[in-house]
């Protein structure tokens, strides 16, 4: 199945859905580098758009594992591409973390909700 015609899919379901894009993207066992997935991200809104599925929101979803080793920026594929910011953490401590607590201000500075999954 080709990725346009999943977009239609999704619209045709006719309900509001998140869409986590490459999730996990900063996860230190991830092999995806920053430049080329946002290049991706960018893409899968852009065939959903092309698609008439605007009832789906795309999901730029970090690990917090990752956060304390790595930049998220880096990764970041707009404001213009990312309707919702979303978070796995894994142990209870990342919870506590400041790089979480950077996390969690950078996406209210980008007036973004947050989904934790």
């Amino acid at each position: 199945m080709d990725p346009g015609s999943r977009a239609s899919g999704l619209r045709e379901i006719g309900l509001p859905a998140l869409l986590r894009i490459g999730y996990e993207f900063n996860n230190p066992w991830q092999p995806y580098r920053p430049a080329t997935y946002v290049a991706a991200f960018r893409r899968v809104v852009q065939l959903l758009d092309e698609e008439g599925a605007c009832q789906v929101a795309p999901v730029w979803h970090a690990s917090a594992l990752g956060l304390a080793s790595s930049s998220p920026e880096a990764w970041y594929p707009g404001d213009e591409f990312v309707a919702w910011w979303g978070l796995s953490p894994f142990h209870w401590e990342e919870l506590s973390a400041p790089a979480l607590e950077s996390f969690l201000e950078a996406a209210r500075n980008h007036r973004r909700p947050v989904v934790v999954a």
